[in-house]
Parts: structure tokens; C-alpha cells; sequence
């Protein structure tokens, strides 16, 4: 992504919403802007924590790992977004791992530079927390999600908000412009490929 449109996506990013031109600026200098291909790996589990994650183009899918490598999706990200909040605030490791679904473009700021930026801007700091609350809100739904309802209504689910982030017009409906297998579906879900299966029958 060229210099001036990571500049325009910074300034129509909503962390960056009421800052002086001044913060914009130590933001964009003190980045490091990063471009990922569909099916990298931004973030692993137990990878320290060095860096608050703007999203600036693209989408981004988060979810969890056991330890035999089974991964559950428990949030999709379409920019702008952000996350690496939390663990940059509390030293400790990301507990979440972040795949590019599309292609997609970062700006990562350096955890010294994210906390001088909160300490000396009320308004940004409120940003961050905003942001914040929305993602614990959405995740907590999930989590109600993968305790009571049934792989049905998990799928459904799932594909509504593929169909919000994805979705294009097409004749007769709207069509989901990346790729699905029964098998990722599964994945995403933790749940079994036939199960899935038999769902979508």
C-alpha cells in the first residue's frame, strides 16, 4: 500500500477519531506498516506482545488453538480494527492467533510509543477503551454461543456474519466472496466436518 493511502486510512481509522493532527503524525512515524497474503499467520499464541495492531485495509479472522492443534474462530475483523491492547497493557503473551482471510495491511505500533500515546492523549485513550468494550461484548457472545447453541445455529451464525463482512450483491441473493469449505466451516466452528455436513443438507 502506497505512503498516501496508508495516510488517508489512518486518518479515517476510528481509533484515530478527534486526535490533533500532531498524534496522527507520531503514529504514522513511529508505525511500522506490514502487508499479509491471504492465509498468513499475523499472530500466534504465546508470542510476546510488542506491538498494538491497527487494521488498515483487509480482514482478519481470531481464534483459539488446543493443544493437539485444533483452532476454533471466535471473531472476524474487517478494517479499520484493532487489537494487541490487552496484552501490550499487561505484559503478557497473545493468547489468540490472527490469520489474514484476504489481503490485507497493518500499521503496528510499538508498545512504548502506544502507552506515551495514551498517557498524553485523553481522547485516544477513550478510543481504545471504546474499541474494547465492543470486541469484549462481541466475544462474550461467542463464548455464550460455543457453550449453548447447537452446531446449527452456530453455522448460521457463522455464515450471517461472513455474509456481513463478505457479502456481494448477485442476481437472485448475495454471494460470500471468499472461499468456504465444509471442512474450514468445521474448523472455524471446532465442531465435525460431517456434522457441518449433514447441517447444510
Amino acid at each position: 500500500m502506497r505512503a498516501a493511502e496508508v495516510q488517508r486510512r489512518l486518518a479515517e481509522h476510528p481509533l484515530l477519531a478527534g486526535l490533533s493532527d500532531e498524534a496522527k503524525g507520531v503514529i504514522r512515524q513511529a508505525g511500522h506498516v506490514a502487508s499479509f497474503k491471504p492465509g498468513d499467520k499475523l499472530l500466534r499464541e504465546g508470542q510476546t506482545a510488542s506491538w498494538f495492531w491497527l487494521l488498515l485495509s483487509g480482514t482478519v479472522k481470531v481464534g483459539y488453538s488446543s493443544p493437539d492443534g485444533a483452532e476454533v474462530m471466535v471473531k472476524v475483523f474487517a478494517a479499520p480494527a484493532a487489537w494487541g491492547e490487552i496484552e501490550v497493557l499487561t505484559g503478557h503473551e497473545h493468547i489468540e492467533n490472527v490469520v489474514a482471510v484476504d489481503r490485507c495491511t497493518t500499521l503496528q505500533l510499538p508498545t512504548l510509543a502506544f502507552e506515551r500515546l495514551m498517557d498524553a492523549h485523553q481522547r485516544f485513550m477513550k478510543n481504545v477503551l471504546h474499541d474494547t468494550c465492543a470486541r469484549f461484548f462481541i466475544a462474550a457472545q461467542n463464548e455464550r454461543a460455543l457453550a449453548f447453541l447447537s452446531v446449527p445455529q452456530r453455522l448460521a451464525n457463522l455464515l450471517l456474519s461472513f455474509l456481513r463482512i463478505y457479502g456481494v450483491p448477485v442476481e437472485g441473493g448475495v454471494a460470500i466472496r471468499v472461499r468456504l469449505t465444509q471442512a474450514g466451516l468445521a474448523a472455524d466452528l471446532g465442531a465435525a466436518k460431517k456434522s457441518v455436513t449433514r447441517t447444510l443438507a
